[in-house]
């Protein structure tokens, strides 16, 4: 009989406590990974939450996007892969730009990363007269630098150059093109159609680009790399730099007396005189970048792997990297830009602070990069030979 009465003392103390707790939230991290679980889409895993790294090909969601890699804009198709894969995000800070997307009339933007603007049919948007469009055509959306000259592509697909001219390094053409890429003294673009145009010092061949249609277009030194479009072959011009393997290449760079490439496999190769160091040979690659003497890769990890005099890669996660002379800089997944290796004193290893860069280009004694708005900002000419290569012009 007492037992049954404390049974029932026990029972009533019981539901005593938890009606007064009953407004009281209870939460919980259950794999101690500093997320409660109801935050965290893999609340058994601490590896998996909301700011995990996610590395793309391994068929999980660590960082709880709703995507297998990194997706930034939350379309659910990741950056960091190699640009031959049909999911990759060929701009992953705008949410309508992804495969497969609908194409935006008049925004000379690949909405649907198929490497063409404004192909075949498309959505006009909004038609108004607010003179955004205006906007947006001037505004920049690639970068390439030279020794001592800069040039930028609008909006509306036209080339503005700035900085040393004294070899042709200003004599941009006109027309429309999609991309456009420096050497030492010589600029080059890429039209929609494939076929290229270069411009600057030419006397030793960096200018005479072959009659076919390329991919991408590289410049570096006084040489010039692209991958035709018809067997995706890398060849660069003019000779004397090594020769390029013949075989099918998704990304390239070219340095000042180098070359390499990734294959569809993601395996890089490198040709020519690389007398600062020999480049890593495993590893799944999605970008390259060589310079003067440095050279980095990208991995599908997001993590930089470098060789040269810029050898000891800065730590963390990146989008995009290049190289220059003895240094390195890189735009991070978080936006930013963090630059390392042996810097010159004109401030080359001082980049813009901010948290919305997308891409950069560095050449051998300055940077710039591009913001998520369409702004172009550079460093790096701090003393020596300025010639205004920073000088961004009004867009």
């Amino acid at each position: 009989m007492r037992t049954h009465h404390l049974i029932q003392a026990l029972t009533l103390a019981l539901l005593t406590l938890v009606a007064c707790n009953a407004n009281v939230e209870m939460s919980y991290d259950f794999d101690d990974d500093g997320w409660e679980d109801h935050l965290d889409c893999g609340p058994e895993d601490a590896s998996i939450h909301p700011e995990a790294h996610d590395p793309y090909g391994d068929g999980i969601d660590q960082d709880c996007d709703g995507s297998d890699g990194v997706d930034n804009d939350g379309d659910a198709f990741p950056s960091n892969v190699l640009q031959s894969d049909p999911d990759w995000d060929c701009n992953d800070f705008d949410e309508t730009t992804y495969p497969g997307a609908e194409e935006i009339c008049d925004d000379n933007a690949d909405n649907d990363c198929d490497g063409e603007a404004d192909e075949g049919e498309c959505d006009p948007g909004d038609d108004d007269d607010s003179g955004d469009d205006d906007d947006d055509d001037h505004e920049w959306v690639d970068v390439a630098v030279g020794y001592n000259h800069t040039c930028g592509l609008h909006g509306d697909g036209s080339i503005e150059c700035w900085g040393d001219g004294s070899a042709g390094q200003l004599n941009w053409p006109t027309g429309t093109f999609d991309s456009i890429t420096s050497g030492y003294q010589h600029s080059c673009a890429l039209a929609a159609d494939g076929m290229g145009v270069c411009w600057g010092y030419g006397d030793e061949g960096a200018t005479a680009i072959p009659a076919t249609e390329f991919d991408t277009l590289a410049g570096g030194g006084s040489q010039t790399c692209g991958i035709r479009s018809d067997d995706g072959y890398p060849i660069c011009w003019p000779e004397g730099y090594g020769t390029p393997p013949e075989l099918e290449v998704v990304a390239l760079d070219a340095g000042s007396a180098v070359g390499c490439a990734i294959d569809t496999t993601a395996t890089l190769h490198c040709w020519g005189q690389p007398y600062w160091n020999t480049p890593p040979t495993q590893g799944h690659f999605i970008q390259v970048a060589v310079g003067s003497t440095a050279g980095c890769a990208l991995t599908n990890t997001d993590t930089v792997t470098c060789w040269g005099f810029s050898q000891d890669a800065y730590p963390g996660t990146f989008l995009d990297v290049d190289a220059g002379f003895q240094m390195a800089c890189g735009v991070m997944t978080d936006g930013s830009i963090a630059c390392w290796g042996d810097a010159n004193d004109y401030g080359a290893d001082e980049p813009p602070e901010g948290s919305n860069f997308v891409d950069l280009s560095l050449g051998n004694v300055h940077g710039c990069a591009l913001t998520d708005e369409g702004e172009t900002e550079c460093w790096g000419c701090g003393g020596g030979e300025n010639y205004g290569q920073c000088d961004v012009p009004s867009s």
